[in-house]
C-alpha cells in the first residue's frame, strides 16, 4: 500500500495511529507564541506570512547560463526540453528529484483528436463539435481561445510522442466520454512506461540536466522581461541561471495544502496522491514576477471516496472501495449514484467533496465476489478492468482493520459504534437499500438495476476514505503560446508556463467526461508549444 498525502486524517491519524506509508508534510506557517514566551508584547504584531511567500535565498554561489532553462523534469519539462533541443536551442533542465518522470507516471493515456488511431478504428469525431462540449461542460469559465489551439495540435502531440520511441496500446472512451483516450503500452502501469521512454528520449538528445535543484524565484530586466532565474540545491546553495526564457512545469500545488485550502478546498477531507514534490514553486514564483491566476486556480481532479492509506492503481482495497456498493457521508447516508466512478470519476469526486466524511460500505459475499468469485463490478483506469480478482483484497483489508481504517462487524450497529455513526441511521440506510434491489429500482439516486446488489447478510466492512486527487488542474494564465499573462492581459516577455503550473483549461472540474486524458495531453502540448515560443523569442 502506498499513501502520499501532506496531511494527516482528519481522525484517526490525528489521534494518534500511524500508517507506515503516511507521508507527512511540513508545516506552512510559523508557531506564535502566547504570553510567557519571552517576547516583548508591546512590539509592533508581525504579519503572518503568506502561503505564497517565497522563502530566502541567500547570494549566489554560483552562476550557469543557457538560452532556455526548463524548470521541473516531468512531463511537460521533459517535452518542453526535447522540443527546445530540437528546435536548437541550448537548453539547461533543472528537476528537484534525484531523478525524471514526477507524478507523470500516474497517467495512463492521452487525449487527442483526429489521430490516425482512431481512422483506422473507424472513429469518426467532430472536433468543433467536442470543442462546444468542453467549453460547456465548464460553463465557459474555461478559455475557448485555448481549446481551439489545444485541441487542434492534439494529434500531433500523438505522432510527436511515437517520434520518440512512446508507444500506445488503443484508443477507447472512458466511462461515459467518446473514443479520444489514447493509452499508452504498459499495463497495469503504462505511464511508467511512458516516463521511461521519455527519459530515454532525454538522454538521446543529450540534455544538459540538474538534479535536486529546484527553481525559487524569477529574476527580471528592467522592462519586466525574463533575465533568468534563482534555483537552490538540496544543500541549500543558490544558483543564479543567467537566460533569456524560463519554461515552468514543476507539477502544480498538489502537496502543498496551504494553497489548497487558500485555493477554497477542505483540508481535512482531500489528499494527494502521487509524487510528494508539487508544492507550487512555479506557480509561486511566476505570480510573484506578475503573472495573474485563472479564475479556477484550486481546481482538483478529484476521484471519489479513497480508503485511508491506499493508492489509485497499486491497492486492491483502494479499487472494493470505489466499487458500486453504498457511499455514505457523516450522516450514514447515500450521497451519489455510486456507479459514478466509472462513469465520471471528477464528478464522484466533486460530489464526495461536498461531504463532511465520505465511507464506502460493502459485506463479505461482496469482498468474496471481488476477491475470488465473478471479479470487479466496475473497473478501475487500467489497473483492474471489470471482471478482474482481487487475490489480495483480504488481506489488505484486514492490515486496515488493524490500523483502525476499516471496521468489520456482524451488525451494522456494532459497525457504526466503531466509527462513531449513527447505528439507526446505518441500519435504516442499509434496509432502504436492500428494499430497492429487491424491487430492481435505484430510486433514491437512480443508480442502474445491474448495481444494486442486496446485501442482506454480514459480516459487513465499513472503510474510512478521504476524496484523493491526482493533480491539481489550475494556475497561472497563459495565452496559446504558453506564455504567461499579466492581470492587463499583457504578456511577460521570455515567461512560459505549462502542465499543472498553467491554467485556463478547466472550470471546477476536470473534464474527464469530455475529454479523458486531457491533463497529460496539455502537458504535452504547453511544453512543445513553449519550447517552440521560445525559440521564436531568441531568434
Amino acid at each position: 500500500m502506498k499513501l502520499n498525502q501532506n496531511s494527516i486524517s482528519r481522525r484517526g491519524f490525528l489521534q494518534g495511529a500511524a500508517v507506515a506509508s503516511l507521508a507527512m508534510g511540513a508545516g506552512l506557517y510559523g508557531c506564535s507564541s502566547a504570553n510567557g514566551s519571552g517576547e516583548d508584547d508591546s512590539a509592533p504584531a508581525q504579519a503572518a506570512p503568506s502561503v505564497w511567500d517565497i522563502e530566502e535565498l541567500g547570494e549566489p554561489a554560483e552562476t550557469l547560463t543557457a538560452d532556455v532553462c526548463v524548470v521541473g523534469g516531468g512531463g511537460t519539462g521533459m517535452a518542453a526540453s526535447i522540443q527546445a533541443k530540437q528546435l536548437g536551442l541550448d537548453v539547461l533542465l533543472i528537476e528537484k528529484h534525484s531523478q525524471l518522470g514526477g507524478s507523470f507516471s500516474g497517467t495512463e493515456g492521452m487525449f487527442a483528436i483526429g489521430t490516425q488511431w482512431q481512422k483506422d478504428a473507424g472513429i469518426e469525431l467532430n472536433k468543433d463539435d467536442l470543442l462546444v462540449k468542453a467549453v460547456e461542460f465548464h460553463h465557459y469559465v474555461a478559455s475557448q481561445e485555448l481549446y481551439k489551439a489545444f485541441f487542434d495540435k492534439s494529434a500531433s502531440n500523438i505522432e510527436w510522442c511515437e517520434s520518440l520511441g512512446i508507444k500506445f496500446a488503443e484508443v477507447r472512451a472512458m466511462g461515459a466520454s467518446d473514443p479520444c483516450w489514447h493509452v499508452y503500452e504498459g499495463a497495469p502501469a503504462p505511464g511508467a512506461q511512458f516516463v521511461e521512454n521519455m527519459i530515454k528520449a532525454v538522454e538521446k538528445h543529450e540534455i544538459r540536466t540538474e538534479f535536486e535543484l529546484s527553481g525559487k524565484k524569477l529574476l527580471t530586466n528592467e522592462d519586466g522581461s525574463v533575465a533568468g532565474l534563482l534555483a537552490a540545491r538540496a544543500d541549500g546553495t543558490v544558483v543564479q541561471i543567467d537566460c533569456p526564457a524560463v519554461i515552468v512545469g514543476t507539477g502544480g500545488f498538489s502537496n502543498n495544502m496551504g494553497l489548497v485550502e487558500e485555493l477554497g478546498n477542505n483540508p481535512d477531507l482531500v489528499a494527494a496522491m502521487l509524487d510528494n514534490g508539487r508544492t507550487g514553486d512555479g506557480i509561486k514564483m511566476v505570480k510573484a514576477a506578475g503573472g495573474a491566476m485563472v479564475s479556477s486556480p484550486g481546481t482538483l481532479m478529484t476521484g471519489g471516496p479513497s480508503v485511508i492509506g491506499t493508492s489509485f492503481g497499486v491497492s486492491e482495497a483502494f479499487a472494493c472501495g470505489v466499487q458500486p456498493a453504498i457511499w455514505l457521508n457523516e450522516r450514514a447516508q447515500r450521497y451519489v449514484r455510486e456507479d459514478m466512478f466509472e462513469r465520471n470519476f471528477s464528478y464522484a469526486g466533486q460530489s464526495s467533496a461536498q461531504q463532511k466524511r465520505v465511507l464506502s460500505f460493502v459485506n463479505q459475499a461482496l469482498v468474496d465476489r471481488f476477491e475470488s468469485g465473478e471479479g470487479a463490478l466496475v473497473g478501475v483506469g487500467t489497473h483492474i478492468l471489470k471482471g478482474t480478482q482481487m487475490p489480495n483484497l483480504s488481506r489488505e483489508l484486514e492490515s486496515l482493520i488493524e490500523m483502525g481504517i476499516v471496521a468489520k462487524g456482524d451488525t451494522v450497529e456494532d459497525l457504526a459504534a466503531q466509527f462513531d455513526l449513527d447505528g439507526n441511521a446505518l441500519r435504516a440506510t442499509l434496509d432502504r437499500y436492500n428494499e430497492m434491489c429487491a424491487n430492481g429500482r435505484d430510486e433514491d439516486m437512480f443508480k442502474p438495476a445491474e448495481f444494486m446488489i442486496a446485501m442482506e447478510e454480514g459480516p459487513y466492512y465499513l472503510m474510512d476514505c478521504y476524496v484523493s486527487y491526482l493533480t491539481t488542474v489550475g494556475g497561472v494564465k497563459v495565452n496559446p503560446n504558453a506564455e504567461v499573462l499579466r492581470d492587463d492581459s499583457s504578456v511577460i516577455p521570455g515567461l512560459y508556463a505549462g502542465g499543472c503550473d498553467a491554467g485556463g483549461l478547466y472550470g471546477d472540474t476536470y473534464n474527464v467526461y469530455v475529454a479523458p486524458g486531457s491533463q497529460a495531453a496539455w502537458c504535452i502540448y504547453t511544453g512543445r508549444v513553449a519550447a517552440e515560443q521560445a525559440a521564436a523569442y531568441i531568434a
